[in-house]
């Protein structure tokens, strides 16, 4: 459940920082790898406790949403 908080937070915190600014390498670079990199990292310290096989299939799922959601801002952004 945290998992998807932080989810949740680092895709508003990144779709905040980007709203209000012209489509950059800047913004691409955050909406694609920043975000659900620092949404991996937190979920890895959240869910170190669980089962390694569990949590890599959690931690995978987390961050191949996030791309997604990120790849449909970029692609509503571009057109």
């Amino acid at each position: 459940m945290t998992s998807w908080v932080f989810f949740y937070v680092t895709l508003t915190w990144g779709v905040e920082w980007t709203q209000g600014m012209k489509f950059t390498d800047v913004t691409f670079i955050w909406v694609l790898f920043i975000g659900p990199l620092v949404s991996f990292l937190l979920s890895a310290l959240v869910n170190y406790n669980l089962p390694r096989i569990q949590s890599r299939k959690l931690l995978t799922g987390i961050v191949l949403a996030q791309w997604i959601v990120s790849l449909l801002i970029v692609l509503n952004t571009l057109f």
